[in-house]
């Protein structure tokens, strides 16, 4: 393998601080408003030259995107084979909010990257990047379900069904965090891990105790 030069170190160093300033800027609520100006001038480089690394801001939110859930994928690859579907699924719950938690900035983004008219709007080298990570997710959540079945764990339901509910609760205690929203059963302010633990509990409860389909409510 040829060794990399010089000019190539330089381009992956000076791409990386790029991906660190816009982090730092993207930290807040108002990350949307932040301008290739800003992140440049925090980057301590030219306007031109950022273009040189990303063509768009789209194209840089969805590095950062990718890079966040490739972090991800590598920290569930990591897990115990040896754990139970409903183990191995309890610990990729907790791991998935601790990574959203201790990357606010980039976990923001990827809420906003999963729009469909964002994605549209992106390179197709780019597109075909998040089909392939979109495509890892998929297989590592069919085995698991899969497996899960097989051991009686989980119901004997399409995987579609089983994921929407998921995702949906996982994504809405996300948009509580971050909105830091009054808990309205509540009147203390509402500790953050014990929000992650009773979301843990119960995406665990729903999914091992849907066993079959609820008939629709007539409400006529």
């Amino acid at each position: 393998m040829n060794a990399i030069s010089r000019r190539e170190r330089d381009f992956i160093r000076r791409e990386q601080e790029i991906l660190t300033a816009s982090t730092r800027l993207f930290s807040t609520d108002c990350w949307e408003l932040v301008t290739v100006e800003q992140i440049a001038r925090e980057a301590d480089i030219a306007k031109g030259t950022l273009y040189k690394h990303f063509s768009s801001k789209e194209e840089l939110y969805a590095r950062l995107c990718l890079d966040f859930y490739q972090q991800l994928q590598e920290k569930i690859r990591q897990l115990d084979n040896n754990l139970s579907p409903t183990a191995t699924l309890r610990e990729i719950i907790m791991i998935s909010f601790n990574h959203y938690l201790t990357h606010p900035a980039p976990a923001r983004v990827s809420f906003y990257c999963e729009r469909q008219d964002f994605k549209e709007r992106l390179k197709e080298e780019t597109k075909a990047r998040y089909i392939n990570s979109e495509k890892e997710f998929i297989e590592t959540m069919s085995e698991l379900m899969k497996r899960g079945m097989e051991a009686k764990e989980f119901p004997q339901r399409p995987l579609e069904e089983l994921m929407f509910g998921l995702e949906a609760t996982f994504r809405g205690t996300m948009m509580l965090i971050w909105n830091s929203a009054n808990y309205c059963w509540s009147d203390q302010p509402m500790d953050t891990q014990q929000m992650i633990n009773w979301t843990c509990d119960y995406m665990i409860a729903g999914i091992t105790g849907c066993t079959k389909p609820l008939a629709p409510v007539n409400h006529n």
